[in-house]
C-alpha cells in the first residue's frame, strides 16, 4: 500500500506528513513549523498564527490541515480550531471534499464534516481524482466513485498508477496476466488481449504483444501494428511523435506509424516543446581498479522535429525543460542551455532543477555525500547565486515565496522556511 501509512510520521524531520498529497493545490500561506517539541503554522513572515501545539502538523489543502495529538489525528482550519476532532488512526488531505482515514487496519473516507462517507473497508484506497478513486482488497484492485460504489469491480490483478486515476479517460487494467483497458463509466472499452499497456496519450497508447510493441486508438483498433523492440522506455507520443525501438535502434514515428527520423540512436527522449535529446552511441564501463567499474556516459545532442541538430554542443545528460531553458550535465557539471541550445549559463554545478519563477535551485560539491560537502542553493537565470549554497536538501520547493531546507550540522538535521531573498523565516531541529 504505497500511498497509505498508519500514522502521521515526520519524514526526515522536515515537516509531518500524512498519505500522499497528490492533491495539495499549492495555494498555501500557512506553513507548519516545530517549536521545542511541538507543531503549529506560521505566515510567510515567520510569525506564529497558530500556536504550536500539536504533536505533527500537515499541509493546508481544502482549507483544512491535518494534525495529531498523540497517535490520533484530525483537521484544524485556518484559526486553528478542531473542525474534525483528533480521533482517526491516520488521515491523508482532502482531496475533492473527501479525505481518506484510517480505522484500525481498514481505510474508508471521511466528509469535510467528520462524517464517514465510505466507511472503512479497504486494504489500499488512493485519493479521488475527477470523481474516481482507485480501492482494492485482498490484492484485487478495482475504482469507485464517491458513495463507494465499486464503477470497476475489483477484479483486477493490477490498474495502472501513475498517479492519476484515468488518462484520457481511460485505465489499463490487468486480469489473468492480461491487460486491457477501463473508461470513466466502468466500461470495458479493451478487453484484456495486451502482455502490456501504457496510459494513453494525444488519443494513441502503446501496447506489448508477444515482445513486440504496437499502438491502439480508443475503440481498440491496432492503428500502428507490434513492431518495435519492447523497452522500459516511455512510448507515449508527444508532440505528436513517439521515440520507438527498431532492431536496436531508436527512431521517431508519427501517427500513422510513419518514419519521420529514422532509427539511428541509441537513446532517445519523448519531445517536449519541439525538442527531444538523443545519443549515437552506447555509454560504456570502465574499469578503474580491480574492484571498480565506472559507467562512462556516451555524449548526446538536442533535435528538433525533423532531426537536425539544434546546436553543436555534445551533453552527458539532459534534464528539465522549463521556463526557455534547459539542464544539461557536461562531464560531470551541470549547466543550462536556451531552447536553441545555446549556452547560459556554464556547467559548474553537482545538480541542477528546473526553473520556477526565475529561479533554480543547483547544487555544488559532492551530491553522494548530503551530511559534509554537498549543499544546495538558488540561483537566477544569468546563473547568479541568489541564496548562497548551504543547504542538504530540499523539501519543497518556493510556494507563495516559501520554501522548505534541512541541513545537516554536526550531530543534527536542521529545518528551515525561507523565502525567495534567502531570509530564514522559520527554524528547527528535526533530528538528533
Amino acid at each position: 500500500m504505497n500511498k497509505v501509512f498508519p500514522k502521521l510520521a515526520t519524514i526526515v524531520g522536515l515537516t509531518i506528513t500524512t498519505m500522499l498529497m497528490s492533491c495539495y493545490n499549492g495555494n498555501k500561506d500557512l506553513f507548519p513549523a516545530k517549536d521545542g517539541d511541538k507543531w503549529g503554522y506560521i505566515n510567510d513572515n515567520g510569525i506564529f498564527v497558530i500556536t504550536p501545539q500539536y504533536d505533527g502538523a500537515g499541509e493546508f489543502s481544502e482549507g483544512l490541515a491535518t494534525v495529531s495529538v498523540g497517535d490520533k489525528s484530525g483537521f484544524i482550519n485556518k484559526k486553528g480550531e478542531f473542525v474534525i476532532n483528533p480521533i482517526f488512526d491516520c488521515l491523508s488531505t482532502f482531496c475533492e471534499g473527501l479525505a481518506m482515514a484510517c480505522d484500525g487496519e481498514k481505510i474508508g473516507f471521511i466528509n469535510m464534516q467528520g462524517e464517514w462517507a465510505i466507511y472503512p473497508q479497504f486494504d489500499y484506497a488512493e485519493d479521488f481524482s475527477d470523481g474516481l478513486a482507485k480501492a482494492g482488497n485482498n490484492g484485487k484492485y478495482g475504482v469507485i466513485d464517491k458513495n463507494g460504489v465499486f464503477v470497476i469491480d475489483q477484479v483486477f490483478d493490477e490498474i495502472w498508477d501513475d498517479g492519476k486515476t484515468f488518462s484520457e479517460e481511460m485505465i489499463p487494467i490487468n486480469i489473468d496476466g492480461k491487460w486491457g483497458y477501463y473508461n470513466k463509466k466502468g466500461q470495458m472499452a479493451i478487453k484484456p488481449q495486451f502482455d502490456y499497456a501504457c496510459k494513453f496519450s494525444e488519443g494513441l497508447a502503446c501496447v506489448y504483444i508477444n515482445g513486440k510493441s504496437g499502438f491502439v486508438n480508443k475503440e481498440g483498433k491496432m492503428v500502428i501494428e507490434p513492431q518495435f523492440n519492447q523497452s522500459a522506455y516511455d512510448y507515449s507520443f508527444s508532440d505528436g511523435l513517439a521515440a520507438v525501438q527498431l532492431n536496436d535502434l531508436f527512431g521517431y514515428i508519427n501517427k500513422d506509424g510513419e518514419w519521420v527520423i529514422t532509427p539511428q540512436f541509441k537513446e532517445a527522449s519523448p519531445f517536449t516543446d519541439g525538442i527531444a535529446f538523443v545519443k549515437k552511441e552506447p555509454g560504456k564501463n570502465i574499469r578503474v581498479s580491480n574492484n571498480e567499474v565506472c559507467y562512462v556516459p556516451a555524449k548526446g545532442y538536442l533535435i528538433d522535429k525533423t532531426g537536425t541538430r539544434i546546436s553543436d554542443l555534445l551533453f552527458d545528460r539532459v534534464g528539465k525543460q522549463s521556463e526557455g531553458l534547459i539542464c544539461v550535465e557536461i562531464n560531470g557539471k551541470w549547466g543550462y542551455v536556451d531552447t536553441k541550445g545555446k549556452m547560459i549559463i556554464e556547467p559548474q554545478f553537482s545538480t541542477a532543477g528546473g526553473f520556477s519563477d526565475g529561479l533554480a535551485f543547483v547544487g555544488v560539491g559532492d551530491d553522494r555525500n548530503l551530511r559534509q560537502s554537498y549543499r544546495l542553493g538558488v540561483i537566477d537565470k544569468k546563473g547568479k547565486f541568489v541564496i548562497n549554497p548551504q543547504f542538504s536538501l530540499i523539501s519543497n520547493g518556493f510556494t507563495n515565496g516559501v520554501a522548505e531546507m534541512v541541513t545537516y550540522n554536526g550531530d543534527c538535521w536542521e529545518c528551515y522556511l525561507i523565502n525567495k531573498s534567502g531570509k530564514i523565516i522559520a527554524k528547527w531541529v528535526a533530528q538528533k
